[in-house]
């Protein structure tokens, strides 16, 4: 692994060690900015909104304290998701403690939000999170200069898109979101979930070729006849039974195909490239889902151009819902909750807040 240090570039990487391993500790021993003071008491409210003909519901936590407040949008992972979903209804009011106002929506097609997540391209789903933030821009307590995206796992590969789409954003906050193509996210997930069923190397080899000749019928339409009797010959092979290769589609019609050609196409290291905002990244070094080190070199590399401060704080013993180690919160570790609320209070208010989405 490249070692963590300050880019040749105009982009800045700050590296927040909070609990690096003596082997990792490059930066051991760095501690955040004093975290605000906390609130028990949040305002809650539920919102509707628009974005093009569907409605989206949520609801805005907004902290009693030190208003006006900044706030995020929170952007949720992949399949469905709302407001009580665990991870993010725990991000929400441990950030609103804290003083960051937050919108928790029902991601499209979930709960009391319209629409249909699974024909929705990433495009749709980063401009129906800056629907949220015209509604938050509306809240009172809520400083309209001050609003960002927080993008959980897949939300985070979709908040930097979301930052290209308006200039109202003022920060992007990706949480356990990777930064490589989609289709090579899909693929890692798969083989994370093998690695913990005990495959063996040259099982998850067998895997991944089954999975990259779905993902090539999924993009281009050619080559079911091979994908289906791959898939046939693994149901009835050593790789059965563990839960890896039977969700895999089975018919030509899955709903899976057509998502698949939405997104498929999608790489969010572009958008980080383009960034002109601040920009914090969080990644447990356990994470089981993702390839931490690969998102991390792919984002080290950004090339030259940028103009958003950048911020890495990798978190070496937890995992990708940044859940493991000393003193749980809502299934959260505490310092990730302040940490976040630390660097949204810390940012320099922007010049102007433009009209224009």
């Amino acid at each position: 692994m490249r070692p963590l240090r300050p880019l040749p570039y105009t982009t800045a990487w700050v590296v927040v060690a909070l609990c690096v391993s003596a082997a990792a500790a490059a930066a051991d021993g760095q501690q955040p900015a004093a975290p605000p003071t906390r609130t028990e008491t949040i305002r809650t409210e539920e919102v509707r909104f628009h974005q093009g003909e569907i409605t989206l519901a949520g609801e805005v936590h907004v902290p009693s304290s030190n208003l006006p407040a900044p706030a995020v949008v929170l952007i949720h992972g992949s399949g469905p998701s709302d407001r009580s979903q665990a991870w993010a209804s725990a991000f929400a009011r441990g950030l609103a403690e804290r003083g960051v106002a937050v919108l928790l929506p029902d991601k499209r097609g979930s709960a009391a939000s319209g629409g249909d997540w699974k024909e929705a391209s990433f495009e749709d789903l980063a401009d129906d999170a800056i629907a949220g933030l015209e509604v938050l821009r509306r809240i009172e307590g809520v400083d309209s200069g001050r609003i960002g995206a927080l993008g959980l796992s897949q939300g985070g590969h979709i908040a930097p898109l979301a930052a290209s789409r308006s200039s109202r954003i003022a920060f992007v906050v990706n949480v356990s979101g990777s930064a490589v193509p989609i289709t090579e996210q899909v693929i890692d997930e798969v083989e994370k979930l093998a690695e913990r069923r005990g495959f063996s190397p040259g099982q998850i080899d067998r895997v991944n070729t089954l999975h990259r000749a779905a993902i090539r019928y999924a993009l281009t339409g050619e080559g079911w006849d091979e994908y289906e009797a791959d898939l046939a010959a693994a149901l009835e092979s050593d790789l059965a039974g563990h839960g890896v290769v039977e969700p895999f589609p089975r018919t030509r019609d899955h709903w899976v195909w057509s998502w698949a050609r939405l997104v498929g196409a999608y790489d969010p290291l572009p958008y980080w490239q383009a960034l002109e905002v601040p920009g914090l990244v969080i990644y447990g070094g356990q994470d089981t889902q993702i390839h931490v080190l690969e998102s991390v070199e792919r984002l080290l590399a950004t090339p030259a151009g940028q103009t958003g401060e950048l911020t890495l704080a990798l978190f070496a013993q937890a995992g990708h819902g940044l859940s493991r180690g000393h003193g749980h919160e809502y299934g959260i570790r505490p310092d990730v909750l302040s940490l976040i609320a630390s660097w949204i209070a810390g940012l320099a208010p922007p010049a102007s807040v433009h009209d224009s989405p």
